[in-house]
């Protein structure tokens, strides 16, 4: 029952694929790759390795904002 919902309501779908719906894209969240480590070019690197594989979007996840070295600021 909620794959078919899921099929009929939630897919994307469009003129081309109808009614076949279109998967939603591939995501790459950089937070187990690197956690705390953030940095331009390991970031730039992962991004890099991700559209080779085809990746849809990249997500330069947690540890990019100020000095955060653990997860106690979040609290």
């Amino acid at each position: 029952m909620l794959h078919k919902f899921e099929l009929h309501n939630i897919l994307l779908r469009t003129a081309a694929t109808a009614p076949t719906p279109k998967p939603p894209p591939v995501i790459y969240d950089s937070w187990e790759a690197t956690e705390y480590n953030v940095n331009e070019a390991g970031q730039i690197a992962l991004a890099e390795k991700a559209a080779a594989l085809g990746v849809d979007r990249f997500v330069m996840d947690d540890g990019w904002f100020g000095q955060r070295k653990d997860d106690t600021p979040a609290r």
